[in-house]
């Protein structure tokens, strides 16, 4: 059985929802949890399929970079 290749870069978490959540929060003072967790939903929800999309056409492009790296930890989009 072959190991399995885990890479951190692959998360489209942190490459396409993370920064989107931020760039929307940030400089935004909050006076609750509460009132981040109902922004931070409202951008959830605002996701087109057109970002979806996106996010997968970027993952394949970062995991070829991952895959020609040999596993090894990259950059952004450069190897």
């Amino acid at each position: 059985m072959r190991p399995t290749l885990y890479s951190p870069d692959l998360a489209p978490c942190d490459f396409c929802l993370f920064p989107k959540i931020k760039s929307v929060l940030k400089g935004t003072h909050f006076v609750s949890v509460e009132d981040v967790k109902a922004k931070t939903a409202e951008i959830f929800n605002s996701l087109t399929e057109h970002d979806l999309w996106n996010c997968s056409e970027h993952w394949q492009h970062r995991m070829q970079l991952c895959v020609k790296s040999e596993g090894n930890y990259f950059e952004g989009d450069r190897s």
